[in-house]
Order: structure tokens, then C-alpha cells, then sequence
């Protein structure tokens, strides 16, 4: 597909080759690209979206026509500088029902500034802080001395933990109390059928990703998840602590077995996680653990159609 604009022709792609992919996942991740929401689109949904980007991929615009999600990536203000509104309108007239945005919160504001015609159906949801860990031999035994440090602080018998990866259905059942509290508490859901929620939940991130969880003296006691993955980036989710088990290092010692399992046992290079700006509890985990904060914010925007 070709555009001209002040007598240039600028070339945007619109399709992606399935043995391209994990190439252009991995340039995207290294051009900063922290929504990993979006490489798993491309990653696992390469038939249900419809993309718009350069090929040195420094803008990449994707709608996923299945969630309704839109996703805007771009590297830097060149794009802002490039690309028309007749474009963008032309690309988004396809896609009438978008439910919602997701990217940084530069690409979004500088996004929205120049295409105002969004604006005025758009709900800003929260900013959030992304944390990268890059997973290599000297990071894990880095891990391994931070878990000694964390149990010797804790006074906690490493024999009384088992980390846990659940292998059939049978096994997530005893998280079904863990996930009812990680809703209502960080996902602000009513209790009103947690229960039927829960187990729907839990059983969808068991089906379609992955879950890990820690028991102390056969007691479940902390869980997280994968949310989004490619060949070499998994996305953490979903971490959370029973509230009578809180401040004892448990959700330390997870993260850590869970980064160790994913290292040694599944061959992943990097993960990512976010976290809202105002969790403060949650970012000194991790960076605790090790994890590094990117520069950038990542944004939500959604779409009141």
C-alpha cells in the first residue's frame, strides 16, 4: 500500500508474513515497544488483525477485530510528522466498533493531539510503570542469592515452600480462593458470584497461558500468571498474596522460582510486567526482586462505543 505526501511516496505495509513475525516481534521489543499485549497479538492472532506500519517498523498500528482492541506504537515524533489524518481516518473507518486503545502514554497524547477526532469518544484509564527483567545465567544466580537473602530475613524454612506449575485442572482448583481475592482487591470486582468468576478465570488463564503458584506447608499462599506471551517474552500478571501471608517474602520467592522456571525450563529471554504508578507496595517488589523500570508509561484508552 503507498501514500503520497508532499511529493514522497511512503511505503506502509499492511500484512504480515507468519515466518516474519518473530522477527518483527523482536525489533519492536528492542525499539522500545513495552505493550506486550501487542507482540502477543502478532504473536498468537496473526489472522485476526489488521496492521498499518514501516517497515523499519518505526510506527506500528494494529486492530485486533475479534476484541475490538487498537493498539499505536511509534518510535518517535517522525511519525506525527508523516503520516496524515486521511490515513488514520481511512485505516479506522474500517473499524467502527473499537472498544479500546492501548500503547505509551507519549505515543497516545501525541496520537490524540494531532487525530482530535477521537478524542471526544475517549475515557482515559490509569498510567501504569513497565518493568523489564532480562533473564541470562549471571541475572538467574543474581536471583538465586536474593531468594537465600530473602528467606535467611523471613526466618522461612525453604522445605516448607513448593513452587508449583499446575499441569491439569485438577491442581488450579486449590487458587480459586487466591484468584476471588486478587479480583476484588486489585481488580475492584464485586463479590457478588466471585466464585463462579474465579473459577471461569482461573480455568481461562490455565487454557490459554500460564500459572504458577507457592504453597508454605502445603497451604497456597501466593500465584501469578503469564497474560501475554511470544517465542521469547512472557508478560506477568495476576500476582497476589493471601492477605494473612503479606510481608513475609512469599510474592518475592514466587517471582523468583517463577523467573528461574521460565529461564531453565522453557527458554525464555525477557519478561515484562506493569504496574499502576500508585502501587507503591507492588513496584518495591519488584524492583526488589530486580526487575528494571522502562522509561516509558504505558496508557489505556478507552472508547465509550
Amino acid at each position: 500500500m503507498y501514500y503520497q505526501r508532499n511529493s514522497k511516496t511512503i511505503n506502509y505495509l499492511t500484512k504480515i508474513i507468519d515466518r516474519d513475525k518473530n522477527n518483527i516481534i523482536r525489533n519492536l521489543y528492542e525499539n522500545n515497544c513495552t505493550n506486550v499485549y501487542l507482540l502477543y497479538n502478532i504473536y498468537k492472532h496473526l489472522n485476526k488483525i489488521n496492521c498499518l506500519y514501516k517497515i523499519d517498523l518505526s510506527f506500528f498500528l494494529a486492530y485486533n477485530f475479534q476484541t475490538k482492541e487498537f493498539f499505536v506504537f511509534f518510535k518517535d515524533n517522525d511519525f506525527i510528522n508523516i503520516i496524515t489524518k486521511e490515513i488514520i481516518e481511512e485505516y479506522l473507518t474500517k473499524f467502527s466498533n473499537i472498544r479500546y486503545i492501548s500503547g505509551d502514554s507519549l505515543s497516545l497524547n501525541l496520537f490524540l493531539t494531532k487525530f482530535n477526532f477521537l478524542k471526544k469518544d475517549i475515557i482515559f484509564d490509569e498510567d501504569y510503570f513497565t518493568y523489564k527483567f532480562e533473564l541470562n545465567e549471571k541475572s538467574i544466580i543474581n536471583l538465586s542469592k536474593n531468594l537465600s537473602n530473602i528467606l535467611v530475613k523471613n526466618s522461612i524454612n525453604y522445605e516448607d515452600i513448593k513452587f508449583i506449575v499446575p499441569f491439569d485442572y485438577k491442581s488450579i482448583i486449590n487458587l480459586v480462593k487466591l484468584q476471588e481475592g486478587y479480583l476484588i482487591e486489585e481488580m475492584r470486582f464485586s463479590s457478588e458470584k466471585i466464585n463462579k468468576i474465579a473459577k471461569e478465570k482461573i480455568s481461562n488463564i490455565f487454557k490459554n497461558f500460564k500459572i504458577f503458584y507457592i504453597t508454605y506447608n502445603n497451604y497456597p499462599v501466593a500465584k501469578c500468571e503469564w497474560n501475554a506471551y511470544t517465542e521469547d517474552i512472557f508478560q506477568i500478571g495476576g500476582v497476589y498474596t493471601d492477605k494473612f501471608f503479606r510481608n513475609k517474602g512469599f510474592a518475592s520467592v514466587l517471582l523468583i522460582e517463577m523467573l528461574k522456571y521460565c529461564y531453565y525450563n522453557l527458554n525464555y529471554k525477557f519478561a515484562n510486567l506493569f504496574v499502576r504508578k500508585d502501587n507503591v507496595k507492588a513496584i518495591n517488589l519488584y524492583e526488589k526482586v530486580g526487575f528494571e523500570r522502562n522509561l516509558s508509561l504505558l496508557r489505556w484508552i478507552i472508547l465509550k462505543n
